[in-house]
């Protein structure tokens, strides 16, 4: 069954199957190789022998032919990997929290409570947050090793939370018009959210 012309519009160069395969499936089958690739050669690497790595010659370097768990034991057992992944959960979550709750707080702050100078309040966070990180850095290595968290999880911790709290905190909803009478449901938008 023919598509209607008004479908059609626009898209008539792909009607045919030769077009269709020189400018979308050959496209996204290249891109989908590219993008892939490189997690295909992780993956056969990670379980090739030492052997197969080095010996191009007698083996194909993109076939798996005796495959191994010999460098997933040794990154295991032989490294300090566990204790560096442990690390960086514990660094990431309390990143996430610390932020999400002083981004919370200020965003509250600014946008609930009335108090003289709450707009320039806002703008100095938002400015905040256009200020490269590499320009903190000196200030804020000061900082850490002025409070002895040098060398500590809570350092890290403390550093992400510094560069992520700016940019949730100047988010702020859209509760403007509720809170001047504009909008007809205003009474109940603000119950809802817990406003006054």
């Amino acid at each position: 069954m023919a598509k209607p012309a008004a479908e059609m519009e626009g898209m008539e160069y792909l009607s045919s199957l030769p077009r269709r395969l020189v400018t979308v499936y050959l496209p996204l089958a290249i891109l989908l190789f590219v993008l892939l690739f490189p997690f295909y050669w992780m993956a056969t690497t990670t379980f090739k022998p030492d052997a197969e790595l080095y010996n191009y010659e007698k083996f194909n370097p993109f076939w798996l032919t005796h495959p191994t768990l010999d460098h997933i034991k040794k990154l295991l057992f032989d490294t300090s990997y566990p204790e560096w992944m442990l690390n960086t959960i514990i660094v990431s979550v309390a990143s996430t929290f610390l932020s999400l709750f002083c981004a919370v707080c200020a965003a509250y702050a600014i946008e609930r409570l009335r108090y003289t100078g709450s707009q320039y309040v806002g703008l100095a966070i938002f400015l905040a947050y256009l200020v490269p990180p590499s320009i903190l850095f000196i200030p804020l290595a000061t900082m850490v090793f002025q409070l002895g968290m040098f060398d500590s999880i809570w350092a890290l911790s403390c550093r992400g939370t510094s560069s992520f709290t700016p940019s949730l905190s100047s988010r702020r909803p859209r509760t403007r018009r509720f809170q001047s009478g504009q909008s007809p449901n205003w009474s109940k938008a603000m119950s809802i959210i817990g406003g006054r």
